[in-house]
């Protein structure tokens, strides 16, 4: 891999997001994520495994920062939709046929003023 990265393309990439997902998961079930070496190991053997993958020239950062994006989106849905033992009764409910929350838009507005979840709640998908 040289050292001229690209820009991350994750919306315009058919696949690049899912096999990354799908590589941590399998990667964290079968032990090819070395639990017991330096994060930035873990990260670059990803990143090689990856970029030759999908043909993409990504640097271990770039899927580093995915990863905690995605991580964030997931604590708010789980949150927004009651999946958490931990959080009280938000208003907000999914929509599992448009896959989407619905909330009145004063409620919206008053999670976004609160940030009761600690994460940017424009990631969720809201329903027209």
């Amino acid at each position: 891999m040289n050292d001229e990265s690209e820009v991350a393309d994750w919306k315009n990439h058919p696949t690049l997001e899912s096999t990354f997902v799908a590589t941590l998961v399998e990667w964290h079930r079968n032990g090819a994520w070395d639990k017991h070496q330096k994060g930035r190991s873990n990260w670059h053997h990803l990143s090689l495994h990856m970029n030759d993958k999908c043909h993409v020239n990504l640097r271990w950062e770039q899927y580093r920062s995915k990863f905690y994006r995605l991580e964030s989106e997931w604590k708010c849905f789980v949150r927004l939709s009651g999946m958490s033992q931990t959080t009280a009764e938000t208003g907000v409910g999914f929509n599992s046929e448009l896959l989407c929350f619905q909330a009145m838009k004063e409620k919206w507005s008053a999670l976004k003023r609160v940030n009761f979840f600690n994460v940017s709640i424009n990631c969720i998908s809201k329903c027209p």
